[in-house]
């Protein structure tokens, strides 16, 4: 169905982890997906705390789009694995099947940047002029004061942040309709 290709190149097994926080974009059920793939025999999966199946090193498993939040742009879906794992995010810009992609995500922890300042001109894509927006994932015990977003109009209000089901140490937040340099 006139699909993009799904390919990545992913970092080394010591770079993955066993919790992972996902955040729906702006397709369907039919676009909108985590894939974890194991790199251990007997790797059980659980999303929102729910044990969903076991798999072994090399096995793929799709965890179905129902148990994200919700069916909304910027719902998340909190997964935990018994042993480290790769994860990816089917997701889309669009209800369209052909504006899906195929995402690496990084594990939350300690390791994940607190500062990201180089999103230059978030509506061109390619020369394509595409609707601007931004996910943030965050430690709950973060203030929402301490997070500013910035594009080319100045400072933008923060939203609400979505609560991530299964854990308590994560909070979402999805800011659409960003212009210019982002930070």
């Amino acid at each position: 169905q006139s699909r993009d290709v799904g390919i990545d190149q992913p970092v080394g097994i010591e770079s993955l982890g066993r919790e992972y926080v996902f955040v729906r974009g702006n397709g369907t059920d039919e676009t909108e997906f985590p894939i974890i793939v194991g790199t251990k025999n007997g790797t059980d999966i659980f999303a929102g705390g729910v044990y969903l199946t076991t798999i072994n090193n090399g096995d793929y498993f799709q965890i179905p789009s129902n148990l994200y939040s919700s069916n909304t742009v910027g719902a998340n879906m909190f997964v935990q694995t018994s042993k480290d794992v790769y994860a990816y995010q089917c997701m889309a810009g669009a209800s369209t099947p052909y504006t899906q992609g195929l995402n690496f995500v990084a594990p939350v922890n300690c390791l994940l940047p607190d500062v990201m300042d180089n999103i230059p001109d978030i509506r061109n894509m390619a020369g394509t002029t595409v609707s601007g927006g931004l996910t943030i994932i965050v430690a709950v015990n973060t203030p929402d004061a301490n997070i500013s977003v910035n594009d080319g109009n100045g400072a933008v209000t923060l939203p609400a942040s979505n609560p991530v089901a299964g854990s308590t140490d994560w909070k979402t937040f999805y800011i659409p309709n960003l212009n210019g340099d982002v930070s």
